[in-house]
């Protein structure tokens, strides 16, 4: 069977910058005072939650799936299912870390720097991403914004 994507070819190497590490914790309730809407303790095969470690330092290490074997990835990971649906894997608390942090001023200047070295015409900057997927209508809870 021939892979879908590449991206299973890049475990071990590196993703994003070496700053930067992500996760996936449903066993987390609260960070940083605010509570999370990932949690869970069981997943619905009745499996314990657990953190699983995504990118560490920038390398891809592990992938969110479900159990059903992918002859390419012999690995199996926490699952959800939608009422009535098959489990998928899924994010439960998805976190995104940084060991170099800067003021949220200097942050937006950085990203409209990048943004036009790259020759794009503008760039998002995500406030909040919740339910899985990313609002972008600009609604009036401003969860990302766009800079030029």
């Amino acid at each position: 069977m021939k892979p879908r994507t590449d991206i299973h070819q890049k475990s071990d190497q590196s993703v994003l910058p070496d700053f930067l590490s992500v996760y996936d914790d449903p066993t987390l309730h609260a960070l940083n005072g605010v509570s999370l809407a990932g949690s869970y303790s069981h997943d619905d095969e009745g499996v314990p939650a657990q953190r699983v470690s995504l990118i560490q330092n920038g390398i891809l290490k592990h992938f969110l799936m479900s159990r059903m074997p992918i002859s390419t990835l012999l690995i199996e990971w926490p699952w959800k299912a939608s009422s009535g649906l098959m489990p998928t894997g899924r994010q439960g608390n998805l976190i995104v870390e940084s060991s170099k942090t800067v003021k949220d001023s200097e942050l937006r200047g950085k990203l409209i720097e990048e943004v036009k070295k790259a020759g794009k015409p503008y760039g998002l900057y995500f406030e909040d991403v919740q339910g899985g997927f990313t609002l972008t209508t600009g609604n009036s809870r401003k969860r990302s914004r766009c800079f030029r």
